[in-house]
């Protein structure tokens, strides 16, 4: 993936093993609906403009599994539901 060329805004799902719906960003917050297959994992990479304060899915807390803050990258891992929940991402 050739990051220089996302046409995204400052904060964006750049990729991801699961369903992904929208997200709306201001200023602060990447807010999207993600859903899966149950019982299998989920892999996020976000790219954001900050390093996240606060990271929620489904209210509950996640933590980035792996970063490159210089970059604004930040990968987040875990289980699928097949219901949609809130992912939250605060910087």
């Amino acid at each position: 993936m050739d990051l220089d060329r996302s046409k995204g805004g400052p904060a964006e799902v750049l990729a991801a093993a699961c369903k992904v719906f929208p997200p709306s960003v201001d200023s602060h917050t990447l807010c999207a609906w993600i859903e899966g297959i149950a019982n299998t994992e989920a892999i996020l990479l976000l790219r954001l403009p900050a390093q996240p304060q606060s990271i929620r899915l489904g209210g509950n807390p996640v933590a980035p599994f792996r970063a490159n803050p210089a970059r604004g990258l930040f990968w987040l891992r875990f289980a699928n539901l097949a219901q949609p929940r809130e992912l939250r991402v605060e910087w």
